[in-house]
């Protein structure tokens, strides 16, 4: 009797000692709204709806950060910028690889009272470079959140990732003076010339920067100081007849430091050439690396933090079980002894 009052002893300080379950959460869906129609040369958004259920992930459940792959035609679309006002998260449009992913994280100004756990979203602004293209769609590969009980000071964010299967189908209008060329190309076309399609630069120079341009390659990088919010981006056509636009560089924050120079020859052909800034101070804007790169020096901190606590926790684990052990080889003993005794009495 004494022995299994012992055992029972053991198993309950075993159990309280064991780490808690997490906590499930999940995304149940997603989901892409905005225009269904929109005109050559003409900037539209659309936004990307992410819903989330976080019901059992806590008392005070936020979402810290997330991200989506965009599949878009490069030839027809060019993003310029990417903004959510979801828990004050920063928001940025990066291609690796010719893959677009929008990343959306935490920032140190954040006011956690008013962050929340339910749908996010980012909108995505586009901009309509081909002539060409009667129709294009716009598609949301697979997709992640962090999910973070506040009330969990000891907690680390969970992450949720979710193969989306969202798309969305815009019909591309061309612009009047885009159709009146093509009616009277197709009427006058014996008599007319061949247009061009020389779609590239003479030069392209960027005011107190140096960005050895060719106009072979398509993309330059330079370095800006953090109060630096504009650029004096001068091209010059290798073709007259063509034309040039340039996108971002009257204000680099909210084009994710990125200048977009996008040519059309007089064909109707394009070509884009990107001029990508860099903060010296502060690693933000148009190359993830160097944003993931504080977030790791965070999260490494976090995990030896778990680590450590959950070293304690099986060491205290290990003692209580040797504690047990002998306790219980002690009422060993101590029973074998009181039988022996009790027999040399009989005797």
């Amino acid at each position: 009797m004494i022995m299994k009052k012992y055992v029972v002893y053991f198993w309950m300080l075993t159990i309280l000692l064991l780490p808690m379950k997490t906590k499930a959460a999940n995304i149940t869906e997603t989901s892409i709204s905005g225009p269904k129609e929109v005109t050559v040369g003409q900037e539209f958004s659309l936004r990307f709806q992410i819903s989330t259920d976080c019901s059992q992930m806590g008392d005070n459940p936020v979402i810290v950060a997330a991200e989506g792959e965009l599949k878009i035609d490069s030839d027809v679309l060019i993003i310029s910028k990417a903004h959510t006002d979801y828990n004050n998260l920063t928001t940025n449009v990066v291609l690796d690889d010719n893959q677009y992913t929008f990343v959306s994280q935490s920032n140190e100004t954040q006011d956690e009272t008013n962050m929340a756990c339910d749908n996010f979203y980012v909108d995505v602004t586009f901009l309509i470079k081909n002539t060409d293209a009667t129709s294009t769609t716009i598609q949301l590969g697979e997709v992640s959140v962090d999910v973070l009980d506040l009330n969990d000071s000891n907690g680390e964010p969970k992450k949720l990732t979710f193969t989306a299967h969202s798309s969305h189908t815009i019909k591309i209008q061309q612009d009047s003076t885009a159709k009146n060329s093509s009616t009277n190309k197709a009427t006058n076309s014996s008599t007319q010339v061949s247009k061009s399609s020389n779609t590239y630069l003479k030069s392209l120079s960027v005011a107190e920067y140096d960005i050895n341009f060719d106009k072979d390659i398509q993309e330059y990088k330079i370095e800006v100081d953090e109060n630096i919010n504009q650029l004096q981006v001068k091209a010059e056509l290798e073709d007259t007849k063509a034309t040039y636009q340039i996108i971002g560089a009257d204000n680099l924050k909210e084009h994710d430091y990125q200048v977009t120079i996008v040519v059309t020859s007089e064909l109707g052909t394009t070509k884009t050439y990107y001029i990508l800034a860099k903060l010296k101070q502060h690693e933000k804007s148009s190359s993830v690396t160097n944003n993931m790169g504080e977030n790791d020096s965070v999260n490494d901190s976090k995990e030896d933090d778990t680590n450590s606590t959950k070293i304690v926790k099986y060491i205290m684990i290990g003692v209580a079980s040797l504690i047990g052990i002998i306790i219980m080889v002690l009422v060993f003993y101590k029973i074998r002894d009181h039988k022996i005794n009790k027999m040399l009495d009989d005797l």
